[in-house]
């Protein structure tokens, strides 16, 4: 766990010294500072529980490159993606990189497009980094879509990221609502294209969704966490205590609380969480950023932000015990993830079967 904490230590004081530094300076300490996080996850090994997936994924279309098989079932923009360099490079270490570098990238738009771009980043860094850069890859590129769109000040820009977002991780039309608001009179007509893509893509797929839904109704629950009802009060209480919030903070608070307590029915929700959570956090901290210490504000990014930490940093410690836990119910689909974890952090060249 020290090897994440350092790199993230080093990459932060890239970064706190661009903001306190002269021009040249500064470029380069924001270019040292992204290169370290591009290199981190891009040179790494089996680390993530999801990358065994990823690179098994990417030898199967590498070998059967026909989308039809999968349409429904994969993305097409990380679909192609993967295809374009299976077929040009063909090197599983090359793809982890080439997909950490696109990571890098949309990540370096974010940064200097925040209002407060330290801010941000550290926000980033510390709640959000090592889930999107080293596990759920194709949420992590689709979440970095969404933040450009909402950052972008076109509007027909922002829904050409937006589609691309949906492009890498279907799961990110639930940000539909923010994104229309910046449309204005225009938000049900281009509502209307991501909505019949969804219905479409399930019709020609209805065996595949079905089976979906089962796995995600099958542990439902009847109980009701107090955490999820101590943060639904925390956020829907800013709205009535905090006098002109924007609409994007009033709508991204609204889904992050309905995705929590839908976590009260169905578990399968908490894959939404790091998602809105991400959306959340960069609305509220550009409240934050704009508003007195003195806030409200502060106090609910304060507990917010320590602990989504605590629940991010103690994620990766206890990983390996929930895998056991679920191993010894009978849960074969860990068998994989057993041997990805983050903790030991590995390079490349430390599993020679990687080519």
């Amino acid at each position: 766990m020290l090897v994440y904490f350092v790199l993230i230590f080093c990459a932060l004081f890239c970064f706190w010294l661009a903001e306190r530094t002269s021009y040249r300076v500064a470029r380069c300490a924001v270019f040292i500072g992204f290169l370290l996080l591009i290199l981190f996850p891009g040179l790494r090994g089996m680390v993530g529980p999801d990358t065994p997936n990823y690179l098994l994924i990417y030898n199967e279309i590498a070998e059967n490159p026909s989308f039809t098989i999968r349409f429904g079932t994969i993305e097409p923009v990380f679909y192609f993606l993967t295809l374009t360099h299976a077929k040009l490079i063909g090197s599983d270490l090359g793809y982890l990189f080439f997909i950490s570098f696109i990571q890098g990238t949309f990540l370096y738009f974010c940064y200097t497009r925040a209002k407060n771009r330290f801010l941000f980043i550290f926000v980033y860094l510390i709640l959000f980094y090592i889930e999107f850069h080293f596990n759920t890859l194709r949420a992590g590129l689709a979440a970095l879509l969404i933040m450009l769109a909402i950052q972008s000040k076109e509007n027909g820009k922002s829904w050409v990221l937006f589609f691309f977002a949906l492009g890498f991780h279907i799961s990110v039309l639930i940000f539909l609502p923010i994104i229309a608001v910046k449309a204005g009179k225009r938000a049900v007509l281009y509502s209307i294209i991501p909505i019949f893509i969804v219905v479409l893509v399930t019709f020609f797929n209805m065996d595949y969704v079905f089976l979906k839904a089962v796995n995600y109704t099958e542990s439902s629950v009847s109980r009701l966490s107090t955490v999820s009802v101590l943060y639904s009060l925390m956020v829907l209480g800013t709205f009535f205590v905090v006098r002109r919030l924007s609409v994007g903070y009033v709508i991204s608070g609204l889904i992050a609380v309905t995705c929590y307590m839908a976590i009260n029915l169905y578990p399968i929700f908490y894959r939404l969480i790091t998602l809105t959570a991400f959306v959340y956090m960069y609305f509220l901290q550009n409240e934050v950023a704009i508003r007195s210490s003195r806030s409200i504000l502060f106090p609910v990014f304060l507990i917010l932000f320590l602990w989504y930490g605590y629940l991010s940093n103690y994620g990766i410690i206890s990983l390996e015990e929930q895998f056991q836990t679920r191993l010894q119910a009978g849960d074969l689909r860990v068998l994989n993830a057993l041997n990805s974890l983050y903790i030991p952090y590995e390079f490349y060249w430390d599993k020679p079967y990687l080519k």
